[in-house]
């Protein structure tokens, strides 16, 4: 009996301590830090050429901690491609190491695929099929080729994939670009036909994000600018920090915002709609100058400044929102996405053709401004 149970115990034990039989080592896979998509120019309008370019960036394991400088610390590799999920096979056989996209930050779109919204479709509905790529992946779009912006090796970091998550984590950032999700621009496709992504521009030896791209119903339709999608997020309300710089009595005088309320209502009067957007927000005086003769402590002052910050502020953001309705007919700032939370009747009745009421309607922005603190000098 007891011999039973001792084979019993020895044959429990045995295949608890057996090891996994398809286990790879850590240092035997390549992580996938970024990946570009691009047209493939050369094959274009051949039918059944490869029409995508996909380049993988992924850090050499094998580099990372050494004391003395290694050759190289990263790997950029491309491939052309009949469909996206193809290049990580052609690649196993060109790689040691199988390509691993579990980890991956960072999925950056070129120009010239970004408009072209059929196969746009395609790529985002691939991406979303793969249980391979996490539905949080940043999503970029390049003012040319993601292959150029791969390529480039920051002055900071030792490769393009990390330093491209790093900059868009960093939220004090918001009002340059606005960070944007896989699964944030697909919910926008679905509600409100457009979004907005960060702009990536390649420069000799660094990567700017700045500005971003309007996408409408999956195409790339326009960019903005740093200024205009600064007033984006802050008629969103989705800002941290951000400073403006308002020029009173010849004197620059620097506001640094460091919260912000937007809030929204909508409502339908003789079949026209009408949205307020009313803001406020709360700041610090960064910058005035000295022996002005005026004190900012006086209340007068003070209240003299944040009218002319409203005043700024307001204009700013009421020309963005021109250019949006008139130019692009893009609403991503989130007037739709209110009005199916909140004015679900409202929405029923325009959201089929809500492109063309978008331009047409009636929008009201009122800023409110409150300098907290004047800063130690007196």
């Amino acid at each position: 009996m007891r011999k039973k149970i001792f084979l019993i115990l020895y044959i429990i034990v045995a295949i608890l301590l057996t090891g996994c039989w398809d286990v790879i080592e850590i240092n035997r896979r390549n992580y996938i830090a970024s990946v570009g998509f691009d047209i493939n120019e050369e094959a274009k309008n051949k039918v059944g050429a490869d029409r995508f370019l996909l380049t993988f960036v992924y850090p050499i394991v094998g580099a990372a901690g050494q004391e003395q400088k290694p050759k190289a610390k990263k790997a950029v590799i491309s491939t052309t491609v009949r469909t996206i999920f193809e290049g990580s096979r052609q690649l196993s056989t060109r790689i040691a190491n199988p390509l691993d996209l579990k980890h991956m930050k960072v999925i950056l779109i070129g120009e010239g695929l970004f408009r072209e919204p059929e196969v746009m479709k395609e790529i985002l509905d691939a991406i979303g099929r793969d249980k391979r790529i996490n539905r949080k992946v940043k999503i970029v779009a390049v003012e040319g080729k993601a292959q150029d912006v791969l390529k480039i090796t920051p002055k900071e970091e030792s490769f393009s994939g990390l330093y491209l998550n790093d900059i868009l984590e960093n939220d004090r950032n918001a009002s340059r670009f606005t960070a944007q999700t896989y699964s944030s621009l697909i919910k926008d496709m679905d509600i409100k036909v457009a979004s907005l992504v960060p702009r990536a521009i390649p420069k000799k030896d660094e990567i700017k994000l700045s500005g971003g791209g309007i996408i409408k119903d999956y195409k790339l339709v326009g960019w903005i600018g740093e200024k205009e999608n600064g007033s984006i997020a802050i008629a969103n309300g989705k800002i941290k920090s951000d400073i403006v710089n308002v020029n009173i009595e010849n004197t620059v005088v620097s506001y640094i915002l460091n919260h912000v309320e937007s809030k929204k209502n909508v409502k339908m009067e003789n079949g026209k709609i009408k949205a307020n957007i009313k803001i406020f927000i709360e700041g610090y005086l960064q910058k005035y100058k000295l022996d002005t003769g005026k004190d900012v402590f006086d209340v007068a002052f003070l209240d003299s400044i944040e009218k002319s910050l409203e005043k700024e502020i307001k204009g700013e953001i009421e020309d963005t929102i021109d250019i949006l309705q008139k130019k692009y007919s893009a609403d991503v700032i989130g007037i739709g996405d209110h009005m199916s939370k909140f004015e679900p009747d409202i929405w029923d009745k325009v959201k089929d053709n809500w492109d063309e009421t978008f331009s047409n309607i009636d929008i009201k922005v009122s800023v409110d401004v409150k300098v907290r603190r004047t800063g130690l000098i007196r």
